[in-house]
């Protein structure tokens, strides 16, 4: 197996969107700085160092608490672009790092090279500090990503890892590297083992009889010795993505690039589990920490980035920014299979490049929609659907918007045609020796077709007719059968 680890720095920074900002900044957990930005270093402070140490080296040094639970979404987008290049993917949240089996994807890939470059583009888009190494499990790829060398260095063939390289690469690194407790680490330091080279020239039965069942497999995991298996990561039914802007936003303008890029990760997320979203539910927290919301319905069969981002901007436009805003969040909760071709993995095309004319008609009739109901109360508008009836001024209804007609009404469309126009009340036409006039002389062109209906309330008898009027146009008349009477219905475009 190959498994190849992105390793995450600086997550902590990350994960609030603060690692690149000018001024100096921490991040603190129980008064103990964990991680800090490059200004802040360059300003002598250090990871270890407690808040009042810090303080003193620089009175004007911004501190931020850890945020996990935005560590760990970022860690899941994440997780979630490179489930799109390998169906074997593991989140490691002790150490903010991915760990990806690459080796049954290489084929279909063409190659580690291609594969690593496309997943590496995806994170670097984000601007997401990372380091990264391969190796044949997950603990050994983590200490190589200490190393000085890229992940292609180690492979032997297109089909094969050097394991030669990968240990002698590992044997070069100090233990202070090795994912196992501190006290581990000071007492293989007191016994003057510094680098793995000599760790793993300890016996393996001295080794776990003085530090353990657990850092004995560890070691055996480094070697390759032993299969390590890792929890994995599964895509989760509800979509949620949050971005974090240092000191906030105070403007709507600013947040149209952020509002893309979360846009961008829905496409990604729904392109992997072929679902087309139906509603979209914008959370704005203010810096004050209230929050304002409000959503975008959508009714598209094909997701289409510039559409949703134009109808999002619609709304947005309305809504009430009342303070700076921290961190923009985007939820989706309604979903339907998608029944699109699939893309190709990588390439990304436009939107509409695999639609045929009618869908591309469909797409642009439901963008219109979707614009007038983020602008119109829906009540204000329905659509036509068809009623089961004969009778032709019954056989329509007005139904909601997007509500859809149930393809299972026995009701079909009829085959003969029938006008665009009709009329909501029938006008009489006069007949004078067997001739009928209304506004002009009118001749009988096609017909009867005889509709018989209502029995059982009013009965109603009728033979209707395709007319030619004098003046060009075709009309629609029928002749009450019961009454012995002729009216216009209808007229065709």
């Amino acid at each position: 197996m190959w498994w190849l680890c992105i390793r995450f720095p600086s997550l902590m920074l990350d994960s609030i969107g603060i690692r690149e900002v000018p001024n100096p900044v921490t991040i603190v957990e129980r008064q103990t700085i964990l991680q800090c930005n490059e200004a802040a270093f360059e300003q002598g402070i250090l990871v270890g160092q407690t808040i009042a140490t810090a303080l003193s080296l620089y009175p004007e040094l911004a501190i931020e608490q850890r945020q996990p639970k935005k560590e760990l979404e970022l860690l899941e987008v994440l997780a979630l672009w490179a489930y799109r290049f390998s169906p074997t993917v593991s989140i490691d949240i002790p150490v903010g790092a991915l760990h990806i089996e690459v080796r049954g994807s290489l084929r279909l890939l063409q190659g580690f090279n291609k594969l690593y470059r496309h997943l590496i583009e995806g994170i670097e888009l984000r601007r997401i500090h990372y380091y990264s190494g391969v190796a044949y499990n997950p603990s050994a790829a983590y200490l190589l990503s200490f190393g000085q060398y890229l992940p292609a260095y180690f492979r032997l063939s297109s089909t094969q890892l050097d394991d030669n390289k990968i240990i002698g690469m590992m044997k070069n690194l100090p233990i202070t590297f090795l994912l196992c407790e501190e006290e581990i680490k000071k007492t293989l330091q007191s016994m003057g083992v510094m680098q793995i080279e000599a760790l793993f020239k300890l016996p393996e039965i001295a080794l776990k009889k003085r530090f353990g069942k657990t850092f004995h497999q560890y070691i055996k995991f480094l070697k390759g010795t032993e299969i390590e298996h890792r929890m994995l990561f599964s895509p989760v039914k509800i979509f949620k993505k949050s971005l974090h802007f240092a000191g906030g936003l105070d403007n709507k303008q600013q947040l149209h690039q952020p509002i893309q890029s979360l846009l961008i990760e829905l496409k990604n997320y729904l392109r992997l589990r072929q679902l087309i979203n139906r509603e979209l539910e914008w959370e704005f927290h203010y810096i004050d920490g209230k929050k304002g919301i409000f959503s975008v319905q959508s009714s598209h069969n094909f997701f289409q980035l510039l559409s949703l981002t134009e109808l999002t901007l619609i709304k947005f436009e309305e809504f009430d920014m009342r303070a700076n805003v921290e961190t923009l969040t985007l939820i989706c909760k309604k979903f339907e299979k998608s029944t699109t071709a699939n893309n190709s993995l990588f390439e990304e095309k436009q939107d509409h490049f695999f639609l045929d004319d009618n869908d591309k008609n469909e797409e642009k009739f439901t963008l219109l929609m979707d614009k007038l109901s983020s602008r119109v109360d829906e009540k204000r508008y329905y659509r036509l659907g068809l009623n089961d009836d004969h009778l032709p001024e019954k056989s329509w209804e007005k139904v909601a918007y997007p509500e859809r007609e149930e393809h299972n009404k026995s009701h079909q469309s009829p085959l003969l045609p029938r006008p665009l126009w009709l009329l909501s009340k029938p006008l009489e036409i006069q007949q004078h020796q067997k001739r009928l006039y209304w506004q002009g002389q009118l001749n009988l062109l096609q017909g009867p077709e005889r509709i018989d209906s209502h029995w059982w309330k009013k009965h109603q008898v009728r033979d209707y007719y395709i007319a030619g009027h004098t003046n060009g146009s075709i009309i629609w008349v029928y002749k009450d059968k019961i009454n012995d009477r002729w009216f216009l219905h209808g007229m065709f475009s």
